[in-house]
C-alpha cells in the first residue's frame, strides 16, 4: 500500500491494495479465508449487488497508517474512482509530479488494477488491464500529459468525498442471522423470498462448479498462475539500485533546519524522504515546507519532530523472459564468487534455498511436489542485503549491484530502505531471483 497525502483536501489516499470481491451468500466465510492470509484491514464499496474489498495486512496498515499526513483521513483511491464511474470498465490514469502516475482498472465497476508506477510503463499496464478484462472494449479517464489524446477527463478533485468515503476498518466476519421474531405475514414472505433467492443461487453455484471442475485442479490453477506470474511488469533490483542513488544524490542532506535520516523506495517508483528538525535552530515543519525543493511532490509532518517529502523516481520495469533465465549454479557461483572477494571490505549477504515460485493460495502442500516437476515451473532464490555500505551500490565495476551481474533475473521483492546518520549510509533491500 502506497500513500499519497492530500493535506489541503485532509485525506490521504492509499493505493496498491489486493482487491477481491466477496459473494452475497459466502462474504463470511471469505473473511475468514482473508483473515487466514494475514489481511487484517479493508476498504469496501458496493457495486452490482456484491461488495468489494479492498485488503490490506493488519502489519502494513498500522505502519502506514502512522505515516500519514497528520490530521487527515486515510481513504482508498481506487473505491472512490469506482463509485465515482460506477458500473463502467475503464482505465483511470493520474498523473502526478515528476515522472509517476496512478492507474487505476475498472472491470464493470470491480477494482482489478491498483497501483502507483512510472509512466514509462503506461503502455505495458494498459496491455495487462486489457488482457485482465479479456479483451473488452474500456475507455480511458485522466488527466496528464502523457494520457492517450482521445481519454475523457478525470481529475482526483472530482472523485474524493467531501465527507466520509472509503475508510478503513478492520476485517470482521460475521455470520449471517435471520431471525424472525414473530411469525408475521412480512417477516414469512421475506424469509420465502430470501429462501428462493439462496436456492436459484445455490443451483448457479453447482452448474459453475460443475464446469470448472477441470480448471480447478492444482496443476490447471498453478498453470494460470505462472501465466499471470510472467505478464506482469517487475523491477530488476540493480537498474532500480542504479536509478535510486542517482535520484537520491540530487537530494539536499540538510534542508532549512532539518537533516535527512531515511529514504524509503517502493518498486512502483515513489520515495519518502524523512527529514528530522535539528535540535535548538527554531525551524519549524512551516518553514521546512516553505522551502520545499524543485520536484518534491509532497511534504507531511510525522510526528513531532519528522515531516516525510515525496518525490518519484523512473524505476524501469519490465517483464519476466524464462528465455534468459541462468541456471541455478551459474547464478550462484557468479555472486559468490563476487561476495567473497568484497568479504574482506565488509560485503554480507544471503542467498536463499531455490523455491516454487507462483503457487496459487489454498493449494495443499501434498500437490506442491507434483507442481514442481511440471514444465512451466517457475523457481527463484531469495536475495537478502540488510544494512549494507552504501556505496557498494557505487558506479564502480567491482559492485555487488552491477545489473549485469545481478540480472535481469533477479527483481525487487520488497521496498530499498537507506538508514542515513552522521557517520555512514546504509541500505538494504530484498530480492527474488529467478533461475532455471
Amino acid at each position: 500500500m502506497e500513500l499519497l497525502p492530500l493535506p489541503e483536501r485532509k485525506v490521504t489516499l492509499a493505493i496498491g491494495l489486493t482487491w477481491r470481491v466477496a459473494d452475497p451468500l459466502g462474504k463470511h466465510r471469505q473473511i475468514v479465508e482473508w483473515k487466514s492470509e494475514q489481511y487484517g484491514f479493508a476498504a469496501k464499496y458496493d457495486v452490482n449487488h456484491s461488495t468489494v474489498y479492498g485488503l490490506v495486512s493488519t502489519a502494513e496498515y498500522r505502519a502506514k497508517k502512522d505515516l500519514a499526513a497528520k490530521g487527515t483521513r486515510l481513504v482508498a483511491l481506487a473505491a472512490c474512482v469506482a463509485l465515482r464511474l460506477r458500473g463502467e470498465t475503464a482505465l483511470v490514469v493520474f498523473e502526478l509530479e515528476g515522472e509517476s502516475m496512478v492507474i487505476i482498472g475498472l472491470d464493470r465497476g470491480e477494482v482489478v488494477m491498483d497501483a502507483l508506477a512510472s509512466i514509462i510503463n503506461f503502455d505495458d499496464l494498459r496491455a495487462d488491464f486489457s488482457q485482465k478484462i479479456r479483451n473488452k472494449e474500456f475507455e480511458v479517464w485522466g488527466e496528464g500529459d502523457h494520457v492517450p489524446g482521445d481519454h475523457r477527463k478525470l481529475q482526483i478533485e472530482e472523485v474524493l468525498p467531501k465527507r466520509g468515503g472509503p475508510e478503513f476498518a478492520p476485517l470482521r466476519a460475521v455470520q449471517p442471522a435471520f431471525i424472525l421474531g414473530s411469525v408475521g405475514g412480512t417477516a414469512l414472505v421475506v424469509a420465502a423470498a430470501w429462501f428462493a433467492y439462496s436456492q436459484v443461487k445455490l443451483a448457479d453455484q453447482q452448474r459453475l462448479a460443475r464446469e470448472l471442475l477441470d480448471r480447478n485442479s492444482p496443476a490447471a490453477q498453478y498453470e494460470r498462475s505462472v501465466e499471470q506470474l510472467l505478464a506482469k511488469p517487475v523491477v530488476p533490483l540493480g537498474e532500480a539500485v542504479q536509478v535510486v542513488r542517482e535520484a537520491v544524490a540530487s537530494q539536499p542532506l540538510f534542508h532549512a533546519g532539518w537533516e535527512l535520516h531515511g529514504v524509503t523506495c517502493a518498486p512502483s517508483g515513489v520515495c519518502s524522504l524523512r527529514y528530522r528538525r535539528i535540535v535548538g535552530t527554531g525551524t519549524t515543519y512551516l518553514d521546512f515546507s516553505a522551502a520545499r525543493e524543485p520536484g518534491w511532490q509532497s511534504t507531511a509532518p510525522a510526528g513531532e519532530d519528522e515531516s516525510v517529502v515525496t518525490i518519484a523516481v523512473a524505476i524501469p520495469s519490465a517483464k519476466l523472459q524464462r528465455a534468459s533465465w541462468p541456471t541455478t549454479d551459474e547464478f550462484l557461483q557468479r555472486n559468490r564468487a563476487q561476495w567473497q572477494f568484497l568479504e574482506p571490505g565488509g560485503w554480507k549477504a544471503t542467498l536463499g534455498s531455490r523455491s516454487l515460485q507462483g503457487v496459487p493460495a489454498g493449494i495443499e502442500a501434498k500437490n506442491i511436489p507434483a507442481l514442481s516437476s511440471s514444465p512451466s515451473a517457475v523457481f527463484a532464490i531469495p536475495v537478502t542485503i540488510g544494512a549494507q555500505q552504501w556505496w557498494y551500490a557505487d558506479n564502480d565495476p567491482d559492485s555487488p549491484m552491477l545489473p549485469e551481474l545481478l540480472g535481469s533475473n533477479t527483481v525487487m521483492d520488497g521496498d530499498l530502505e537507506l538508514t542515513v546518520s552522521k557517520k555512514e549510509i546504509t541500505f538494504s533491500v530484498k530480492g527474488l531471483s529467478y533461475v532455471r
